[in-house]
């Protein structure tokens, strides 16, 4: 017995749905039995593969759609004019091969897309018709009304001329715009001077300094204010919250001053002055009535007296002569008191090495500053090499200071450094200035 998969031709797949039988035709069964009076039913035609062809009908029979509106994957006609309706196809003869087409009067379809198939040989496209010339743009780009249509070539630039003189030339036409001709001043022009960048921008080489003071108290350095701008005097006032009677002080001590990305100081009138530290085993020359700080010790080189000429020698009544050598001093060291003035002066008599040494007390040194906790054994020396006097520190505990009379330039420390940058004393106080970075 046949099933539904016999005749729908498949295997294990759902069953076709058979046509109802309808009131013109009968179902097509072999055992069908003849109604009376009803003619007997003819052979039906060859069955094939797709629908039955219709005979195209007359041309005025209706007319041909126009093609519609561009839009995503449409084509832009070659024209602005529609184009011509397409001529009726023969159909080809129906053969055992080829399946029978047919055709309804629409224009053949294409692709949306050339790269897509639509699983069916396409016929080769008729030739378009003659027109303006179209860019090569891809046909779907035209589908959009947002792609603009393609600018128009430029015309050709002219040709530059050749370098002039002249700071600015003209080149082409009117409407050419002007370009200036790269050219260097002429070597005779005052104003092609170089400008230091620091001059115009001191906040870009000049990194943010601070200006400190070493706190006794706590044995370490205590920020006492911010440098800023070029110029800051610094005075009596700016320690008054570590001590409110700074009497040691002027009200306005010492100016700092920064000049080029570089740090100068500059003495102000003070009964204390100003005294910078010395760098050990550094010897600086120590001009006549310069002052120098040893401890709590304020000494100064006085020169020789003047020679007062051949000393004639101490006679007796009896006529004994004393005899004596006469040492001229080649200059002498003042320890200066609270008043102001020389109270002890100690000649410098030694020529060579090493020296007048300074010191607390022992057996090598020759200037004893008795008391004063503050010396080392061996402090500094003053010797003589030529006709000048230097002053050197031998690398004393608490240092020796050189006072300073006119504008000195300084180094900047920095922070995790105790001993960095130049150590400058004002009355009572260690001063210094720190970079921070």
């Amino acid at each position: 017995m046949a099933t539904p998969d016999d005749e729908s031709g498949t295997l294990f797949g759902p069953p076709r749905r058979r046509p109802r039988p309808s009131g013109r035709q009968a179902p097509d069964r072999a055992d069908r039995t003849p109604v009376p009076g009803e003619p007997p039913p003819s052979e039906p035609p060859p069955r094939l593969s797709g629908p039955p062809w219709r005979p195209e009908p007359a041309g005025d029979a209706y007319e041909t759609i126009p093609p519609a509106a561009r839009g995503f994957g449409g084509r832009r006609p070659p024209s602005a004019e529609p184009p011509p309706p397409a001529p009726p196809a023969t159909p080809p003869p129906p053969s055992a091969s080829t399946p029978e087409q047919f055709n309804t009067g629409w224009p053949p379809f294409e692709p949306l897309n050339p790269g897509w198939s639509s699983g069916e040989p396409a016929a080769a496209p008729a030739p378009p018709a003659p027109g303006p010339a179209v860019p090569a743009v891809a046909d779907w780009e035209w589908g959009h009304a947002s792609v603009p249509p393609p600018p128009a070539a430029p015309p050709p630039r002219p040709a530059a001329p050749p370098p002039q003189s002249q700071p600015f030339v003209t080149a082409g036409p009117a409407s050419a715009p002007v370009h200036p001709v790269a050219s260097y001043p002429p070597a005779e022009d005052p104003g092609n001077k170089t400008i230091s960048i620091s001059k115009v921008f001191p906040s870009l080489k000049t990194p943010p300094l601070t200006l400190q003071f070493f706190n006794t108290a706590r044995r370490r350095w205590s920020d006492l204010k911010a440098v800023r701008g070029d110029v800051l005097d610094v005075g009596r006032a700016d320690f008054l919250d570590w001590n409110p009677n700074a009497d040691d002080l002027a009200e306005r001590h010492l100016r700092l001053m920064i000049d080029e990305g570089e740090l100068y100081i500059k003495p102000l009138p003070s009964l204390n002055g100003v005294y910078v530290k010395m760098k050990p085993n550094r010897p600086a020359e120590l001009r006549p009535g310069a002052r120098f700080r040893v401890g709590r010790h304020v000494l100064a080189l006085h020169p020789p007296e003047p020679d007062p000429g051949e000393v004639q020698p101490l006679r007796s009544a009896e006529g004994e002569v004393f005899q004596s050598r006469l040492l001229r001093p080649l200059g002498f060291l003042a320890l200066i008191g609270p008043d102001g003035e020389p109270y002890i002066r100690f000649p410098l008599t030694k020529l060579g090495e090493p020296g007048t040494r300074i010191g607390r007390e022992g057996a090598r040194c020759d200037l004893a500053l008795t008391g004063d906790e503050w010396v080392s054994g061996e402090h500094a020396r003053v010797f003589l090499q030529g006709d000048r006097f230097f002053l050197e520190d031998l690398k004393s505990t608490n240092g020796t200071f050189l006072q300073i009379l006119d504008e000195l330039k300084i180094e900047r420390g920095i922070v995790r450094s105790d001993d960095s940058g130049d150590h400058v004393a004002i009355g009572g106080y260690l001063i210094r200035v720190i970079e921070e970075r």
